[in-house]
């Protein structure tokens, strides 16, 4: 499939999904929501693809959605969205939220509102040292949307989200590391090396346990009940006794040498 507002490549079991609107920062169109949903879709039946990389062209990650150009319609969301639960917006939230595959965000720029949350919809950030983080409603006399109200006080706490929020301020890669929004702060010119090597990583490990730990780590994310996330572990640990990679892994161990998994 061919994609206009998005760049898609895959290699040794690792998929980039690039943002290609550089001359506006990488800003959301009603095109490239539904490219980056059927991306998702193309890739989550691909057996070849492991791991998901997603980053932007040029100078910026994404500002958000294109109110400048007026190729984002955004009233025409907001109608939809009294039609029916969700707009074409929120419809890529939950998709992207519920893919079962590793998604790291490479943060190569400005990311704010939108692109705040699409950074934030990624298992984790790895951040370019010139990446910066906005959650700009309140300046406009908005609220945060974009799942970030579910997102964020999940990974940086509820007051430091509700500071970011409250005051629209912008911070960059250091301060985004030091409140554990991303992971790492690489070189500018490094950052998608570094990731593909970590993403690499991750590809060549046992995929399906892999795709389970991510299941449950969330599930137990959204309980309160420990009963409940050890039944969820318990399910996993049941259906990964029957893939050929936990008796290699087990094989390995016994006889000490590396394991070689073949992601079933």
């Amino acid at each position: 499939m061919g994609y206009e507002q998005i760049i898609y490549e895959k290699e040794d079991g690792v998929a980039i999904i690039t943002l290609n609107r550089p001359e506006t920062l990488n800003a959301l169109t009603d095109k490239m929501m539904r490219e980056i949903g059927g991306v998702l879709d193309e890739v989550a039946t691909d057996e070849e693809v492991k791991v998901v990389i997603l980053t932007g062209s040029g100078r910026g990650f994404c500002p958000g959605g294109d109110l400048v150009t007026g190729e984002l319609d955004l009233f025409s969301n907001i109608r939809h969205f009294k039609i029916k639960p969700f707009g074409r917006w929120t419809d890529l939230v939950l998709k992207i939220h519920s893919f079962e595959k590793p998604l790291i965000a490479a943060v190569n720029g400005h990311a704010a509102a939108g692109g705040y949350s699409l950074a934030c919809l990624c298992d984790f950030r790895i951040a370019s040292e010139n990446a910066k983080f906005t959650c700009p409603q309140t300046r406009i006399g908005a609220s945060a949307d974009g799942g970030i109200s579910y997102l964020l006080p999940r990974i940086v706490g509820v007051a430091k989200a509700l500071e970011l929020a409250y005051t629209a301020d912008t911070i960059d890669a250091q301060e985004a590391y030091r409140i554990g929004l991303v992971s790492r702060v690489v070189p500018h010119e490094q950052l998608l090396t570094e990731v593909k090597k970590l993403a690499l990583r991750i590809a060549k490990g046992p995929s399906v346990a892999i795709e389970l730990t991510k299941k449950v780590i969330l599930a137990g994310l959204r309980t309160d009940d420990i009963s409940t996330a050890l039944a969820h572990e318990v399910w996993a640990v049941n259906v990964l006794q029957n893939t050929d990679d936990l008796q290699e892994g087990l094989a390995a161990f016994r006889e000490k040498r590396p394991p070689h998994f073949k992601g079933r």
